[in-house]
């Protein structure tokens, strides 16, 4: 919590630093505890974790700069990536207010990030093309904030009816997530 520097969460020990030791579900926590919504969490080893969601609210280019230091020249087999929605189209106010809430929203703007890495790694002339996937309701979340889980009808309702429209990818991608895993 004292460290504006991102913390990457991983299972295993890098070249760079130890691996932090969390459960899980720690991590999965701590990439949640986004300020004013959630309080951070305390993780086993000690640490206290708060979500880095301004910087890096979609992690995925990290994520290819961790894979290209960590294990150069390795086969990706498939990248899965879980978005929180697409949100409503930001414009930018006369006051003062509107301007700092259009530009807190862009900044946290997950799927702009998605859209540059789709261009950069998953076009069909590159490795990735055909092995990521991105799930993203992409309609009827709009308006629904961190702060309101008192709507799981609509986001459960919502998500469904995204996720039964995208029945084959989802086939694809356990397909190929059951091909690339070790027996």
């Amino acid at each position: 919590m004292e460290n504006s520097k991102p913390l990457r969460l991983r299972s295993y020990s890098s070249m760079k630093e130890p691996a932090l030791g969390c459960s899980i579900w720690e991590a999965g926590r701590a990439t949640s505890a986004a300020p004013s919504f959630f309080d951070p969490v305390k993780i086993s080893n000690g640490a206290t974790l708060r979500d880095g969601g301004l910087l890096n609210n979609n992690p995925i280019l990290q994520l290819m700069d961790e894979l290209n230091v960590e294990f150069p020249g390795q086969k990706i087999a498939c990248v899965v990536s879980v978005g929180t929605g697409v949100g409503q189209t930001k414009v930018l106010g006369k006051s003062l207010i509107s301007v700092a809430k259009a530009c807190a929203s862009i900044a946290t703007d997950t799927n702009a990030t998605a859209q540059q890495f789709k261009r950069s790694f998953a076009s069909e002339s590159q490795p990735l093309h055909n092995r990521y996937f991105r799930f993203e309701v992409e309609q009827g979340l709009q308006g629904v904030g961190l702060e309101e889980w008192k709507q799981m009808d609509l986001i459960f309702s919502v998500t469904n009816a995204y996720l039964d429209d995208r029945r084959e990818e989802l086939k694809d991608c356990v397909t190929i997530l059951q091909e690339s895993t070790p027996m």
